[in-house]
């Protein structure tokens, strides 16, 4: 422990991750301020509206970066299962108060609000680190898997309830990537599939309108003014960029074309304004971010440490994966938000403070 403290102090965290967090934050920045200036003036009459929250919460997020970059990832270990146990709870409170809009994703507390489920995906990977961790020696044991899955379908159906499929989405792909990477078997990973199969079958075809949007991604002509519309708009935006683009705060879609330009749209409003060559550059960064961390996982002994890591990598690899995915036909449209760029104040607070995390597993790397 004391060598650990000392290394705590001597050794400094990875500046690389550091910078192209704050560099990807800032690129976000300027892309709310540009996609979202015709839909802040249609609801706010303030074409600043969205840019201006947006940078308060990457200052409050650059402060708990800092602060978790400062905390001994081993505090987390041990603060792992209340942290969750009281996000349940938080998940749990806006099922029973909803906001006045009837929304039951949001805490709602008078001066601000914060979405729950992306509190869950933080302190889910803490958590899920921790068990995995003590279970490493049974890690094969089918004991160890059911109770795995009792715990995800306790946090799936909290958020199901919702309810937000892109995020049960991003959930269920950390919580395989993690389980993977720490040694599941064979017959648990088809297992793993062949129940997720089902399950995303059952809650698709419960509702008439989740039939209609897999329907319209297969088959985006079928109805270009009605399921299609936001497909088709999506697949515009993205078209008129070429190659060099529009020129910043130029897009014509997102002048109340695109389903929330801001936010889940923003990568098709950046295709259109800044070209394909300069977006793939900017695929090419967030890449980079998701190499350098692995890198770091790849020299951590330590399997909590590893695991926490691998989670948080993997929150922001499927996140990435399916915003573009959906902005360039490849994916259904779920309603991810890039990471880093999308407007959102709780997702941007959240990711930054898990970067913060990250920072701080980096100063104990060997090599």
């Amino acid at each position: 422990m004391e060598n650990k403290k000392r290394l705590f102090v001597i050794r400094k965290a990875d500046s690389r991750l550091l910078f192209l967090t704050i560099f990807l934050a800032f690129v976000g920045i300027i892309m709310v301020h540009s996609a979202s200036v015709n839909i802040g003036i249609e609801k706010f009459a303030d074409p600043n509206y969205y840019v201006k929250r947006q940078i308060v919460f990457f200052f409050l997020g650059l402060v708990s970066m800092i602060f978790f970059s400062n905390v001994y990832y081993e505090k987390w270990r041990k603060l792992a299962a209340p942290l969750f146990y009281a996000t349940i709870f938080l998940l749990i409170l806006p099922l029973i108060f909803p906001n006045s809009e009837g929304v039951k994703s949001w805490v709602d507390l008078g001066l601000f609000s914060f979405q729950t489920s992306e509190l869950a995906k933080l302190t889910f990977i803490l958590f899920f680190a921790a068990w995995l961790q003590k279970r490493e020696k049974v890690i094969k044991h089918y004991t160890t898997f059911i109770t795995f899955l009792v715990i995800l379908a306790i946090l799936s159906t909290l958020i199901m309830l919702q309810p937000d499929f892109g995020t049960l989405s991003i959930i269920v792909a950390i919580a395989f990537t993690m389980y993977f990477i720490a040694g599941m078997s064979i017959p648990h990973l088809l297992s793993f599939f062949g129940i997720g199969g089902l399950s995303a079958y059952y809650y698709i075809t419960a509702e008439a309108y989740r039939v209609q949007r897999i329907l319209t991604f297969l088959n985006p002509n079928s109805d270009v003014e009605g399921a299609g519309y936001h497909l088709r708009n999506i697949a515009i935006t993205v078209g008129s960029g070429s190659w060099w683009g529009l020129g910043l705060g130029n897009s014509r879609q997102k002048r109340l074309f695109l389903p929330e330009p801001h936010n889940d749209s923003i990568f098709a409003v950046i295709v259109e304004e800044l070209g394909f060559i300069r977006s793939a550059l900017l695929v090419l960064i967030i890449i980079y971010f998701i190499w350098r961390a692995l890198t770091i996982a790849a020299h951590i002994k330590d399997k909590y440490a590893q695991l926490a890591l691998v989670g948080i990598i993997s929150w922001i690899f499927w996140q990435s994966l399916l915003n573009i995915g959906a902005m360039i036909g490849l994916v259904p449209l779920t309603g991810v938000p890039l990471p880093f760029i999308s407007y959102g104040g709780t997702s941007l607070l959240v990711l930054m403070s898990a970067v913060g995390v990250v920072l701080n597993i980096s100063k104990y790397k060997n090599g």
